[in-house]
């Protein structure tokens, strides 16, 4: 898996993109502390009384972050009768169109000025967490969904397949359709949802805090001592 990311990273994000020379670049991704940030959870008293799944996206509002796709791949779920709820949680400079087509949608719940403890609740309490961006790295708010186990969908264009495999599903984020047809899968299986969180439990402390402390320690003495 680090093997995987590592490689990722180095080819496709930095040497293709500024030309800098693979053996020069060390990846070292953010980690999680994943017994913290269950404790702050729950010290949440955030409660959602929505109709369930609950589809959580957490991020920027902004077009490089897939929200406009993942709105109108919601739209198609709506239409074809799925149950559930799709919670986005953040700002940009889309924010009054997201409100406008939660007017014209059913269960969109858009939440803002979240407090830490609520925001780290609304991961627990959620039943899927997507990441429809069209361009990342290995962002946080995944780590934090992975500390909580949860069954992901992520956008195909960001690469992760090889570093998380089967631990998630994975769907164009520019095809709607594509998006809303794995969403549905996630969303109306709950046996599938089950499935995939006890893999997710399985390398969520590949990507723990302290396991990131061990590594940004190795690469510093590889370089004052060889």
């Amino acid at each position: 898996m680090w093997k995987n990311f590592n490689k990722y990273v180095k080819k496709e994000l930095i040497t293709a993109n500024y030309g800098v020379e693979s053996s020069k670049i060390a990846v070292i991704p953010s980690g999680v502390e994943i017994d913290k940030l269950k404790n702050l959870a729950s010290k949440g008293d955030i409660d959602l009384k929505t109709e369930k799944p609950i589809a959580l996206f957490v991020g920027r509002l902004t077009l490089r972050k897939g929200v406009v796709q993942l709105l109108q791949a919601w739209r198609l779920l709506k239409k074809d009768k799925i149950n559930g709820t799709l919670v986005i949680v953040g700002s940009g400079y889309l924010e009054r169109f997201v409100r406008e087509f939660a007017t014209k949608t059913p269960n969109i719940l858009l939440l803002q000025n979240v407090s830490r403890r609520n925001l780290l609740r609304l991961y627990d309490l959620a039943d899927v967490f997507v990441l429809p961006s069209l361009f990342e790295g290995l962002p946080y708010t995944l780590l934090e969904a992975l500390a909580f186990a949860k069954p992901s969908l992520i956008s195909e264009t960001i690469g992760l397949q090889k570093t998380l495999g089967d631990c998630a599903l994975y769907a164009n984020p520019l095809s709607p359709c594509n998006f809303a047809r794995k969403m549905r899968n996630l969303l109306s299986d709950g046996e599938l949802r089950w499935r995939i969180s006890k893999k997710v439990k399985k390398i969520s402390e590949f990507f723990s805090h302290t396991k990131m402390i061990e590594r940004t320690i190795l690469l510093y003495n590889k370089l004052l001592y060889e």
